[in-house]
């Protein structure tokens, strides 16, 4: 009984060990991780000597893949030489804008020295030597002063009429629709907080409180929220789009602590979609009910990343959801940098592959839709077979917990939405489309940190989908937004709502 009871302690030990060295191994590569994101480049591209010693240690086993590889790599490099070698146009400093304002100043010389002093004749003059520089003039404010003329009849005394002064964008407010803009661009478009704006416009002698910007800000929202409803409705009719959401922090939201994070949801149109558009929209919560509602009644593809939030709606609204190959590489990455001994050179091996995918979507990236589906099918369907069927052999021997193990897991999970790419040329390979249209509200938060209300929260939202909108219709932002704070209050107040879509950035054509 005793040796018995003994064996059970050795292998309870044991059982102990192994789990004590399996968690130690994942502390070693969070710690890996971390010094990689720490103090390492930031680039998930295979660097050369990655590349080498893949093709060193053979990772393929048959000659027949061998071959095709070397086929494909030596394509490729022709590829390379054949772009090297076209005439490109010389790099040098490109003139400036033929539309801004010129001042000449003439540097001529003297009566005296316009007298040759060898023979004493008259100078000819023979042409001239121009140089440009660009001058800066700091912004300005004006007054706009409204004038509004009174008249009454002189013998009843009854009838009175006064000049009607046009609708403003906000009624009662020293703002213009120049100003509101201005305002807006800088925050939204340029990251600039509105404390600093209010420091900036008091140094040109201007004193407007932060709060009353704040409030201009909101009003606007208040203002274009009928327009920003017609580019969501647009954006759900439309066959293909791009979802994801990211945080916000706002510090009074009833029944959240002001610590707490909330979320912006954001949809975009494909790439080639003949009305491009993205959209943001508050909320305080990540749950699946609000992709319920924003993606209520549309049909067609909806690219997002793994988050299982939109499970519901895909099935219910019977929406074909497309995976992310982004984040599935960017888990790879993250486990090559991490370099898990147990999974040596698989993460490499992985990234390798996928790459492989990407080099095909460059290589189709102007054609037309039919021939991305046929070139896709030809050469792409082969590389995804390949990754599918390494996962599934290498999934078994990798520890579930490890990175490697993690970003496995997450490939097979997601691979039947990974695969639905290459079923249609109008489909991209990833998010990355909306993920870059994230980023300036990610760099505005950085730097505005929080909103303070829900009010504020939505306001910037609508602002931000019209300002971003607009720039994917390359419309200049402040121009489009002064049009919208002077057009859109008229066309309210006139009740013509049809008029609204005249000034849909797809539709706006903007005086210069």
């Amino acid at each position: 009984m005793e040796i018995a009871e003994a064996l059970l302690k050795i292998d309870a030990l044991i059982k102990m060990n192994e789990e004590l060295i399996c968690k130690l191994n994942l502390a070693y590569e969070e710690i890996a991780l971390l010094k990689y994101k720490l103090y390492g480049a930031s680039s998930e591209k295979l660097s050369k000597k990655k590349k080498d010693s893949l093709l060193d240690e053979n990772i393929f086993n048959e000659a027949e893949v061998n071959a095709e590889s070397k086929v494909t790599e030596m394509s490729d490099t022709e590829l390379e030489k054949e772009v090297s070698s076209s005439l490109r146009k010389r790099g040098g400093r490109k003139p400036l804008p033929k539309e801004l304002e010129r001042e000449n100043i003439v540097c001529d010389i003297s009566e005296n020295e316009k007298i040759c002093p060898h023979d004493h004749c008259d100078l000819v003059f023979i042409g001239e030597e121009t140089i440009e520089q660009l001058d800066y003039i700091p912004a300005k404010f004006k007054v706009i002063k409204t004038i509004c003329y009174k008249y009454a009849c002189s013998h009843c005394q009854n009838h009175f009429v006064t000049g009607r002064k046009q609708p403003q964008p906000i009624e009662k407010s020293i703002a213009t629709a120049g100003l509101l803009a201005h305002i807006a661009v800088s925050k939204y478009c340029d990251a600039l907080p509105l404390y600093r704006q209010e420091q900036i416009l008091n140094r040109m002698d201007v004193q407007i409180s932060r709060t009353n910007l704040a409030n201009w800000m909101i009003h606007c929202g208040d203002l274009v929220e009928i327009l920003v409803t017609k580019i969501k409705n647009t954006l759900l009719q439309q066959e293909v789009l791009h979802g994801d959401e990211t945080t916000v922090q706002v510090l009074k939201e009833e029944g959240k602590k002001p610590t707490s994070l909330s979320y912006v949801w954001v949809l975009c149109s494909g790439k080639d979609s003949k009305t491009p558009a993205v959209y943001y929209e508050y909320h305080p919560s990540r749950s699946h009910k609000v992709a319920n509602e924003i993606f209520s009644n549309f049909k067609g593809f909806l690219q997002v990343d793994g988050y299982d939030g939109y499970n519901e709606v895909c099935k219910n609204e019977k929406i074909t959801r497309l995976g992310c190959w982004a984040h599935s590489r960017r888990k790879f990455d993250e486990a090559d940098k991490a370099g898990s001994k147990k999974g040596l050179g698989l993460s490499a091996q992985f990234l390798e592959l996928i790459g492989k995918l990407y080099k095909i979507e460059g290589k189709i990236n102007s054609s037309c839709q039919e021939e991305k589906l046929q070139y896709r099918q030809s050469n792409a369907v082969v590389i995804l077979e390949e990754i599918k069927a390494k996962a599934d052999t290498e999934f078994k021997n990798v520890p579930p917990k490890s990175k490697l193990g993690e970003a496995l897991n997450y490939l097979l999970n997601q691979w039947p939405h990974l695969t639905v790419y290459v079923t249609d040329g109008n489909l991209a390979i990833d998010n990355n489309r909306i993920e870059n249209l994230i980023r300036p509200f990610a760099l505005g938060r950085k730097n505005w940190l929080f909103c303070d209300t829900p009010q504020g929260a939505n306001a910037s939202a609508r602002l931000y989908t019209l300002i971003m909108t607009a720039k994917l219709n390359h419309l200049n932002p402040f121009k489009y937004l002064k049009y919208i704070f002077t057009e859109l209050p008229k066309i309210l107040a006139g009740k013509d709502k049809n008029a609204i879509d005249k000034l849909l950035p797809w539709n706006c054509v903007l005086m210069e």
